[in-house]
This record gives C-alpha cells, structure tokens and sequence, in this order.
C-alpha cells in the first residue's frame, strides 16, 4: 500500500505531500486545485504515460516520489530537456527503452501493474471521471477479466455492499423526511389564518404610527408654550429695567485721556530701562578687583637656582647609588699588596671625595626646601599669576611648567 506520496513542480503543484490513511482516503476541494493531478501523477509513475506537459511553468525539473509501507521508494523524474528516468530502491535508470529490469523491479516495488486481455493491456487501478474503475459500461468479457485480475477485487465487493447498505439507509431517511414533510404542511395549514392577523396588525401599526405622531406634534407644541412663556418673562423683566433706566440721571462728561495714553508707553519704557540697569549692577558686584601686578624677575631666578641645585643632588645621588652597587673586593695573595694599597688610597680618596659631595648635596637640598617653602608661601600670598591671571600652585612653579617669555 502506498504510504507517502511527493510531488515537486508536478502541474499545479510546488511542493505537495500526501499521506493516505488506512482503508479509503478522499480527496476534496473546488476544480482546478489540482486532484486529477495527482491520478495522473500515479498513473506516470506505474506505467511511464506520456508527461510532456506535466513541467510546471517556470522550472527546469518536476519529480514523483512515492514510498510504500513495505518499505519501497519509487522516484520519477523528467528534467525539462531530457527523458524521463527512474530511480528505484536508490538504484537509478536512465535509459527506459528496450529495458526490461526496470519495469519488473517497478511492478515488484509498485505493484500496480496493467492486465492483459485479448492481447491488449488495460488498467484495472485508475479511473477516469468518465470511465470509473468499476467498469460499469463493460459488462463482457473485459469486466470479468477485470475483477479476475484485480487484487481489489474483494475490497470492491464490501464496497458495493456498503454502496447497496447506503442507498438502503438513503431510502428509509427519504421515506421519514417525506412523512416529515407532509406533517409539516399539515402545521403550516393550521397557520392560513395568520394572514388576516397581519392585515389587522398591519392596521393596528398604522393607528399607533399616527397616533405617535400626535404625541410628538403634542410634545412640540407644549415646548412652544413654554418658550411663549419664557419670553413673556423675559419681556417683563426688560419692561422693568428699562424704566429704571428712564429714570437714571445722564453720565457726566469725561476729561481728555490722550495725555494719559501718551504717558503708557513711556512709563513702559522707563521701568524696561530699568529692570536692565538692575540686571547690569547685579553682574559688576559680583566681579572682583583685579590683583596689582608684580616683579616676576626675582621668583624666575630662584627658580632657576633651585633648577640647577636639583640637577646637581640628582647627579650626586647616581653617583652615591653606584658606589652602593660595587661588590666587596676579591681575596688577594701577598704579591697584590701594593695594587691594594694603591687601590685602597684612592677608595679612601674617593670617599672623602664622595662624602664632600654628600654635604653639597645635602646642603643644596636644604636650600632646596628653604627656596620650596618659600615659593609656597609666596603662591599663597599670590592665588593667581599677576601676569596672565591664570591659577598658581607650588608644584607647577617647581617644576617650571608655569614661565612666561
């Protein structure tokens, strides 16, 4: 039994798969959806009928594959400059002509082959719309071979069974609708008088339809009298108020206003004037005086001196450093005695040399702080560089980064 069919630009149809259940599975939907195409699709696979016109528009190859539940897969292919090979098991053929391997291992796959009768071969597996597979309008010797070679054929006798218990069912369903039928027109006749009940409600609406009429124009009138009496009041009240008016002493005359309407803008444009010199005040008071300006001629030769002073410690320091660094001398026999004495003397030299310097050294870092702590002092009493007003600090003016040329 087939189990899954696959049809890739077959006709009408990019990509379908199908799975038949179990027993009968029935294809339905509008014309043209493409049902016929998969009869013809099964019809090409078991027999190779002739496909020229099954490419579907567009593409360059269209193929049929089924598998069975025995395991089978058959595969068809035509490419749109070809023939059409086949493809069974894995195995692959391409050349169909005069080639009998092909077709005994589809009928063994497939098995669905053609039935031979009178030396011409029939189909006995796919029905057209106009020549069922029961082969109705044969009723000889082509029928009889027919259900002699199908293997179907006890599965279509419980069908015609089924078909014979359902047109039974159908007939009995008719014979109840039809008493079903006239049972309801014996009901319907019951209702003929209602035709005159719908003359006299036709009537009846009519009567309420004026007689709602009258109710509005009612309504309407009644909001008439009320506005009647709404302006009667209102024309009592003006009555009133135009004899205290009649009574009312004339209003005195008025000055001349066109001094006071020349004084507007003026007034305006005073207090403007004003609001600005406010807003200006405000900004000058919170500036402040600016600092009086002082030699920097001296400050830049102290920093000059401290400059060379640090070079020299610096230099003294290296030096200091690599005296720690030379190793203890090495054993010496008597014969060496003299180098090391002379060796010795000008170590002695070197360190009265090197201690001479460490008191220059030190001496000049204690000029060093003084001259620190003396620009410290000296940038408090001076935030700012009397020169370009910039912000001064003891570690920019050490390290010479604050100069000007």
């Amino acid at each position: 039994m087939i189990k899954r069919i696959e049809l890739i630009n077959f006709m009408s149809h990019s990509h379908t798969v199908i799975e038949p259940a179990a027993g009968l599975t029935v294809l339905i939907g509008p014309n043209n959806c493409g049902k016929s195409a998969i009869v013809a699709a099964l019809q090409i696979l078991a027999h190779n009928a002739p496909s020229t016109y099954v490419l579907r528009h567009g593409t360059k190859e269209c193929k049929i594959i089924v598998e069975t539940d025995d395991g089978h897969t058959i595969e068809w292919s035509r490419k749109k400059s070809g023939s059409p090979s086949y493809k069974i098991d894995g195995e692959p053929f391409d050349r169909l002509r005069g080639s009998t391997e092909v077709w005994e291992k589809l009928a063994r796959a497939l098995r669905l082959p053609l039935v031979e009768c009178d030396g011409a071969d029939f189909d006995v597996h796919f029905g057209e719309q106009r020549n069922p597979v029961f082969l109705l309008g044969d009723k000889g010797k082509k029928a009889a071979q027919f259900f002699a070679s199908s293997s179907d054929a006890s599965r279509l006798v419980e069908m015609q069974a089924v078909h014979k218990a359902n047109v039974k069912a159908r007939r009995s369903e008719h014979r109840q609708l039809t008493s079903q039928a006239d049972r309801t027109q014996q009901a319907l006749e019951l209702f003929e008088p209602l035709d005159e009940l719908t003359e006299q409600v036709g009537e009846l609406e009519t009567q309420f339809e004026s007689i709602s009429q009258s109710d509005q124009a009612a309504t309407r009138l009644e909001k008439k009298l009320n506005l009647i009496g709404s302006l009667s009041l209102e024309t009592s009240t003006l009555t009133a108020l135009a004899r205290v008016v009649a009574q009312t002493p004339a209003v005195p005359d008025f000055e001349d206003t066109r001094r006071l309407e020349r004084l507007g803008p003026e007034l305006a444009a005073a207090q403007t004037t004003i609001a600005r010199c406010n807003k200006t005040l405000a900004a000058i008071s919170e500036l402040q005086q600016p600092p009086s300006l002082q030699d920097e001629h001296s400050l830049a030769d102290t920093i000059h001196q401290l400059s060379s002073k640090l070079l020299a410690s610096r230099r003294l320091a290296r030096r200091s450093k690599t005296l720690d660094n030379i190793n203890p001398p090495p054993n010496l026999d008597l014969e060496s005695i003299e180098k090391l004495s002379g060796i010795t003397r000008g170590l002695i030299e070197a360190e009265k040399d090197l201690h001479q310097r460490q008191q220059l050294a030190g001496k000049a870092q204690q000029q060093l702080a003084a001259a620190e702590s003396e620009i410290e002092d000296w940038v408090q009493d001076n935030p700012t560089c009397p020169t370009c007003g910039g912000e001064m600090s003891a570690a920019v003016v050490l390290d010479g980064g604050h100069a000007h040329e």
